[in-house]
């Protein structure tokens, strides 16, 4: 229950009123040995964007750089899990699973 409410709080910080979705924490995975990312998205407003493109951050140490995912076709209102192939990150094997991963930003896909 407790982290259910922090991941509440969380996106409604991380988010701010006025947003057009609510993003959840977002946890670094493997599949096939390519990195993927995992979270839960919420969209919020009649944003007409059917395409959205996920910016996050990812750092471990001193490496710190960006990356993306696509989503495709959310309904309003409703929160969809995902596991999605990272676009932008390379060169992390295995060791993706350490990385710390920080939501930046949704811009629509393609512009």
């Amino acid at each position: 229950m407790k982290k259910i409410l922090f991941t509440i709080l969380c996106c409604i910080c991380l988010c701010g009123c006025g947003s057009k979705y609510q993003v959840s924490e977002l946890e670094p995975t493997l599949s096939a040995d390519l990195p993927h990312v995992r979270g839960n998205i919420k969209k919020i407003s009649d944003d007409s964007c059917n395409e959205i493109k996920v910016i996050f951050e990812y750092k471990n140490g001193s490496i710190k750089d960006e990356g993306y995912i696509i989503l495709k076709n959310l309904e309003k209102d409703k929160i969809v899990s995902f596991n999605e192939w990272t676009v932008g990150v390379s060169n992390v094997g295995t060791k993706w699973l350490d990385y710390k991963l920080k939501f930046k930003k949704i811009e629509c896909w393609p512009y």
